[in-house]
């Protein structure tokens, strides 16, 4: 497969439009949507049913998301997806709760689904723009990571007053958050070249689990995303529930929490996107992360106070987009054209699995009168990171031909 770099500035242009668009629909749809199904149904309980739903959903369909950004058109698969969302969100719109709660149920599966089977298409796409337009691409995902922090925190915080004011009518504001990217990126083209017989079928997918494609670069990378799962995916809930059950946070606070971790992600992007860390070589990147949430950490188990607690956070949070930047400009760089959504799929399905499984683990083993014990387990796998990433730190850096990694 080969990859035509005439992607022009307007494109990247595109692309930085249609980031915060799609992230404020985001925060809409997941802060108030649960509200809505709760005040409409009159069991809260059916909030954490939505969420479980859709986070099995959308990591199932992960996989599948992966293999379809490898082998098919990444701005078709992008619009159908954003239609079908566009179309779900005005079906609930209209019905409501006159067909039953099963339609909320509906439109979370489907938002799920559909932001498994994009977001891997569009991830490879935009980092494709991103390296066409002659930028450093850890910087280019800083500056959208950046604009997506922002464009969340106002659409997680909008969500609940729009949802609260309009009820119903709300999903109709929510639907043109996803018409309004569709219509943009059918301005954009996928420019990767599919006439030649290197272009993977849909039903190539397991090709990704042959030797020929593994070295030990690959194998680093995937071991560097399961061992940090189990301390980066559920931190923010079991923190938050730390917060409110543990240390009796009040409203102040819990609001405070969520506020200083929208400040501590933005402010994060925003380091990455100067000179002085785009000069920054990757080992050092994947190295300052797990020394920051070795902080947080020992924050978070020793703090006796919810100011103390809050603070300790803010490390996580500086420390979460520098890993997540790290390993996704390796995923990029250290993996053929042909393999690069299926390998980022594959990668992203062990992040949310494995995050997932000790998220259910821990809601059903920690209480309030242990609910710190989670970060003090989480230290020696923070060790482990550090242990595992200076052993093998001249892996990441070896040349194609070099200790077997395919030229």
């Amino acid at each position: 497969m080969v990859i035509k770099h005439s992607y022009t500035p307007k494109d990247l242009r595109i692309v930085v439009f249609v980031t915060p668009i799609a992230n404020i629909g985001a925060g809409l749809t997941w802060s108030g949507l649960p509200l809505l199904l709760s005040n409409a149904s009159g069991d809260p309980g059916n909030i954490f049913t939505l969420f479980i739903a859709s986070a099995i959903a959308g990591l199932v369909f992960t996989l599948v998301g992966g293999s379809i950004a490898d082998a098919m058109n990444r701005k078709t698969v992008t619009i159908v997806a954003l239609g079908f969302d566009f179309i779900m969100t005005l079906t609930l719109g209209h019905f409501g709760m006159s067909k039953g709660i099963w339609l909320f149920y509906a439109v979370g599966f489907v938002n799920s689904v559909i932001g498994a089977m994009s977001g891997a298409a569009l991830s490879i796409w935009v980092k494709d723009i991103i390296s066409a337009n002659g930028g450093d691409l850890a910087t280019g995902m800083a500056k959208r990571g950046l604009a997506s922090s922002i464009a969340k925190t106002l659409g997680f915080a909008a969500g609940p007053l729009v949802y609260s004011a309009l009820q119903f009518n709300a999903l109709f504001v929510d639907a043109a958050f996803s018409l309004i990217p569709g219509i943009a990126i059918m301005f954009l083209n996928d420019l990767r070249n599919f006439a030649n017989k290197e272009s993977p079928p849909l039903a190539g997918y397991f090709e990704i689990f042959s030797s020929k494609f593994w070295n030990r670069q690959r194998a680093l990378i995937l071991g560097l995303f399961a061992i940090t799962a189990t301390f980066t995916v559920p931190t923010v809930m079991i923190a938050y529930g730390t917060l409110i059950n543990t240390l009796g946070g009040s409203k102040v606070e819990a609001s405070a929490f969520w506020l200083f971790a929208s400040l501590g992600s933005m402010c994060s992007n925003f380091l990455l996107t100067r000179p002085t860390a785009s000069n920054l070589d990757s080992m050092t990147k994947l190295l300052v992360p797990p020394i920051l949430m070795t902080v947080a950490f020992l924050g978070l188990w020793l703090s006796s106070n919810s100011f103390w607690f809050i603070g300790s956070y803010v490390f996580f949070t500086l420390a979460n987009p520098v890993l997540s930047n790290a390993l996704g400009v390796e995923v990029y760089q250290k993996c053929q054209v042909e393999f690069r959504g299926r390998f980022g799929a594959l990668c992203s399905f062990v992040d949310d699995a494995i995050g997932l499984a000790v998220l259910i683990i821990c809601q059903r083993f920690v209480s309030p009168s242990n609910g710190q014990t989670p970060f003090m387990l989480a230290l020696p796998l923070l060790a482990l990171t550090l242990l595992v990433i200076l052993k093998c730190r001249t892996w990441l850096v070896e040349s194609p031909g070099e200790n077997g990694v395919p030229a």
